[in-house]
């Protein structure tokens, strides 16, 4: 994965996570179901991209199916066509041939033949016949001079001279070499054919194994795309089963620190509450060493405090903390102190020549039950207490 979570819980006993009922259908910032709504948002997401890559292969597979199966098609059609026109070719050549040939003008036929095949327009009917029927010798250069004419269709040829003069642009053909093939022989021309039909298969030959080497080439490159896709999905499963891991891990940890907080919580609701606050409105001297005592109690929940005889005793073992408040009366010393059993854990003292003054000192003290705290005079000491100074002893089980 791309990176990994981490969650940390910082308890204070005062500072927790509250989730209130004022707006039910809000889930509190804190909630892990947040968590499970944003994950499940993001798999969804993620699945519906998997499902957009699987379409977009489908259909370029689809696509190129049909791309090479319609090509393949044209080209046996063209092959299919060319065939076929070229064997037309051949066979009204072959047909005009053979009839010009049982006709009698093996000239014209031959002319037929590449007439057909070349849009050539129809020539005049040309044919000669001439022979010697006498011995003659000719020097070297001498025309030869074939008097006997037997046909001269076109009175092309010259019985004086010899000579044939051509009417026309066609093509031609003698018999004076019998043993050699026509310029415009149909041998020629089913020659050249099969030598057409050669090079248009090799060229079809061609074609197929370049189409083939396509289709191989392009389903090497599906197969490497596909490769490649189950790669990504492969390593997006990986990912997202890690996410999962790291998730259930996260619930884990969740879990263990609300069950920690239900523990705190549990431990806060059965600390048993105990508190008193007392306090004298009488001014009184005290001798050193005496209890001083605090008759008017306005707090004494758990009943530990005695206002008879200014004692506390812990009903509950725990860390308890007390304070006490003093006054001095005019020009003279009050001296008190907070005392555990018999040990002074706290002490002040007041002292005012031209008037009263008031001072309070406090401490934290770790009790087990039956064990008491009072608050004694030190010294011989004159305590004032009015409606505007309350002189006051209290105390309060902090944690047990």
């Amino acid at each position: 994965m791309a990176g990994y979570y981490s969650f940390q819980v910082i308890v204070f006993l005062t500072a927790v996570c509250y989730s209130t009922a004022s707006k039910p259908d809000i889930e509190p910032e804190c909630s892990k179901f947040k968590y499970d709504k944003q994950m499940l948002e993001t798999m969804v997401r993620m699945e519906a991209k998997m499902n957009q890559w699987n379409k977009e292969k489908k259909d370029f597979e689809k696509n190129l199916l049909s791309v090479t199966e319609r090509r393949k098609v044209e080209m046996k059609q063209e092959f299919s066509n060319t065939i076929n026109r070229l064997a037309t070719c051949m066979m009204t050549s072959r047909r005009s041939v053979m009839n010009s040939i049982k006709n009698g003008s093996t000239g014209k036929a031959c002319c037929l033949v590449e007439q057909y095949c070349s849009n050539f327009t129809t020539t005049p009917k040309i044919v000669f016949n001439a022979y010697i029927r006498s011995i003659r010798n000719y020097a070297n250069g001498q025309t030869f001079v074939f008097p006997d004419v037997f046909l001269n269709e076109g009175g092309v040829y010259d019985k004086i001279t010899g000579m044939f003069t051509a009417p026309v642009a066609v093509c031609y053909s003698t018999a004076s070499e019998p043993d050699i093939e026509p310029a415009c022989s149909k041998f020629k021309y089913d020659k050249q054919m099969l030598e057409t039909m050669v090079r248009m298969e090799a060229k079809m030959n061609q074609l197929d194994k370049e189409k083939e080497t396509f289709e191989e080439n392009m389903l090497s490159i599906m197969a490497h795309r596909k490769e490649e896709m189950k790669r990504e999905f492969l390593n997006q499963k990986q990912q997202i089963g890690q996410m999962l891991d790291d998730y259930e891990k996260i619930r884990e940890d969740l879990n263990d620190k609300a069950t920690q907080l239900e523990k705190l919580a549990g431990n806060f609701t059965k600390t048993q509450i105990i508190a008193f606050n007392a306090y004298t409105m009488s001014s009184k001297n005290y001798n050193s060493g005496q209890t001083i005592v605090f008759p008017d109690v306005l707090l004494n929940e758990g009943g530990g405090y005695d206002k008879t005889s200014g004692m506390f005793t812990a009903p509950v073992a725990g860390l308890y903390y007390f304070s006490v408040h003093i006054c001095n009366a005019l020009a003279k010393y009050m001296v008190a102190a907070i005392v555990h059993g018999n040990t002074t854990v706290a002490s002040t003292v007041e002292y005012g020549r031209s008037g009263t003054t008031c001072s309070a000192v406090m401490a934290p003290v770790k009790l087990v039950v039956g064990e008491r705290v009072y608050v004694k005079s030190t010294i011989n000491s004159a305590l004032v207490a009015d409606s505007y100074r309350w002189p006051s002893f209290n105390g309060v089980l902090f944690n047990n």
